[in-house]
């Protein structure tokens, strides 16, 4: 179960940034105005604003020729824990707190891939606090589980690729006495199939996702497009078609956007405008957006509704799209066609 990316709530955030990249040597690769992200090698942490100091536990795992290095830096700032060895990662191990007060593990070990760039691998395991561990693993029967050993109140759920460290809500996390509260956390990991998991009641997402291949290893598609009529054309998709946003931003270097998912965050359709504008070359008619459905009367009551805002249909440049399909123009004269068919 390979680890991608994990979002967590961070209070601290420019001091938190600084330690990630400055201290840990993570490299930056996204920054907005409430939220950055780093690289841990084939993984990704996304720390967002949070209304209070949270408190986590992850471990990333790293090459044992700058594990030292890492070790020394965060030592001279006094936030040493715990130095050990785990037999589980067969590892050099250290705890130490970052500046919210997470428990942060990095292990070391011996690679022969590690990137020159970065000594970093990949994260391993993910805290996951949990008012009862056993209701939680019934919603993770899609991901491969090796360990089957444990108790009511600590248990690995995972193989060797990486973990969820699922501990009972209240119990300490090691090596403190402090006890594991409750967090929002959203994890994406590689899975044999697409699923999304959001356990009743807790602040937990979790994504499964399977990559398309080993030659094309793609786990998450967008299609990117400018607008100069950024309003219009959300409108368009959002309340005329019915899309759903999965992610919006606004003063990103000039930028704002809005991004829809297809019908969730693995495909996604992004509109974006700049504040100076976005001028775009206008599309030909046979630029298209096919959606299929079975459904004939949801199709229908989606041309009625936009029509109603203004949308009327079009005849296709191609007959192909005739015989079974609507074809609609947004704001932009981009074209969308409603198949009702099964597709391919």
């Amino acid at each position: 179960m390979r680890i991608r990316h994990i979002q967590l709530e961070a209070f601290h955030l420019d001091e938190m940034k600084n330690f990630y990249i400055n201290i840990l040597f993570m490299e930056l690769v996204q920054e907005r105005e409430h939220s950055f992200m780093v690289q841990v090698g084939d993984s990704f942490i996304t720390f967002r604003q949070g209304q209070e100091a949270p408190y986590y536990h992850f471990a990333c795992l790293m090459d044992i020729r700058s594990f030292a290095d890492i070790v020394s830096q965060v030592t001279k700032r006094g936030h040493t824990l715990h130095r050990g060895y785990t037999s589980m990662w067969e590892a050099e191990q250290f705890y130490f707190k970052d500046p919210d007060g997470n428990i942060v593990e990095i292990l070391g070990t011996e690679v022969d891939h590690s990137s020159p760039s970065s000594p970093w691998i990949k994260i391993v395991e993910i805290g996951m606090p949990l008012p009862n561990i056993e209701e939680i693993k019934k919603g993770l029967g899609p991901l491969s589980n090796q360990y089957n050993e444990g108790s009511d109140t600590f248990q690995f759920y995972g193989d060797q690729e990486g973990v969820f460290v699922l501990t009972k809500l209240g119990r300490p996390w090691f090596p403190t006495n402090k006890e594991a509260t409750l967090h929002p956390i959203t994890i994406d990991v590689d899975a044999d199939k697409s699923f999304c998991f959001k356990p009743p009641s807790l602040p937990y997402i979790i994504n499964g996702s399977q990559a398309w291949s080993k030659a094309l290893p793609v786990t998450q598609l967008r299609i990117a497009r400018p607008t100069n009529q950024f309003d219009d054309v959300v409108r368009f998709y959002q309340e005329g078609l019915g899309l759903k946003v999965v992610a919006a931003f606004e003063g990103h270097q000039g930028y704002k956007g809005k991004v829809f998912g297809l019908p969730d965050p693995h495909y996604q359709l992004e509109f974006t405008e700049h504040e100076n504008g976005s001028p775009c070359p206008a599309p030909t008619k046979d630029n298209l957006l096919v959606l299929y459905m079975s459904d004939r009367q949801a199709r229908n009551a989606i041309v009625e509704r936009l029509a109603a805002m203004g949308y009327p249909s079009v005849p296709p440049e191609n007959p192909y799209w005739e015989k079974s399909g609507v074809t609609i123009e947004d704001p932009d004269g981009w074209r969308v066609v409603l198949m009702n068919a099964p597709g391919l």
